[in-house]
């Protein structure tokens, strides 16, 4: 099936034409509870935003007009500025604005979706100023300039992301699952401390391991300091990786730069944190 073509100019329109804004409520951390009950509500607060957050706070019988429900869409005001959240339920703290909008003129994730993009978020923190702890006011978000489709194309446009964030989680999942796996297999498949023999091996292979010095098995040679003013040393064929370029578990093909030569343009006296190790035969 043809998908639908969308060819109407988008609209300019300002936040104010079709959103509306309300503060949440604070609750000093002595006065709220850990344990849900019938009369308490889910208290949305920075820390939930933080996905390795464990904590878990609910208060008693907040109003209304502080209560968000999953068609709504939060967004902090305070602090970390523009983080957006939707499809929650609770009672949302005073760093956070809901955003109340028109459902005849704007559809849900597209708004969502608007809110997230670069330029918007930039614009949201130079509004919300550069003091310790960045504030964005109701005014400055109203005046924000946006384009808006016909709300058939941004029903469009919010289900298309959607579904890529769908995918992209399932495959976040998947290679989360790949990772414990690489984890479990480096505990099975080398031997532990004081051991000689992995707990799993290939089938063939039964003997215990060898024990040896790293400098009995490889030579460490030390990296050089190339003279980085002169441009005359660049642009060759001979890869140059800095320290910076090289990290955790990233492999690199190729370095940013790439020198003429190895020698003599590499300083000696300075120590270079990136090593060559090579295995003798």
């Amino acid at each position: 099936m043809q998908k639908k073509r969308y060819t109407n100019a988008w609209e300019q329109r300002k936040f104010r034409d079709f959103t509306t804004l309300s503060q949440g409520l604070q609750i000093a951390i002595v006065d709220r509870f850990t344990e849900p009950s019938l009369d308490r509500h889910f208290y949305i607060t920075n820390e939930f935003l933080n996905p390795d957050s464990k904590k878990q706070y609910f208060i008693d019988s907040p109003s209304k007009n502080v209560i968000a429900n999953k068609s709504d869409i939060l967004m902090t005001r305070t602090g970390n500025t523009g983080k957006v959240v939707t499809d929650v339920e609770g009672a949302f703290h005073n760093n956070f604005f809901k955003i109340a909008y028109s459902q005849e003129e704007i559809a849900k994730l597209f708004l969502f979706y608007l809110l997230n993009l670069p330029k918007i978020q930039r614009e949201m923190l130079n509004r919300a100023g550069n003091s310790t702890i960045p504030d964005l006011n109701h005014a400055d978000f109203y005046k924000i300039d946006v384009k808006l489709p016909r709300i058939e194309e941004q029903t469009a446009i919010g289900k298309f992301f959607r579904t890529l964030d769908n995918t992209i989680a399932i495959y976040k999942r998947k290679l989360d699952g790949l990772r414990e796996l690489k984890k479990a297999y480096l505990q099975q498949m080398f031997p532990q401390a004081g051991e000689t023999v992995p707990r799993l091996r290939f089938e063939g292979f039964s003997e215990p391991w060898e024990v040896n010095r790293l400098g009995d098995v490889a030579d460490i040679v030390g990296g050089g300091t190339p003279d980085t003013a002169n441009n005359e040393y660049w642009n060759g064929d001979i890869d140059w990786y800095a320290p910076a370029e090289i990290g955790g578990q990233v492999y690199i093909s190729n370095s940013r730069r790439a020198s003429i030569t190895l020698h003599p343009h590499f300083t000696t006296p300075h120590i270079c944190a990136f090593f060559h190790i090579y295995c003798m035969e």
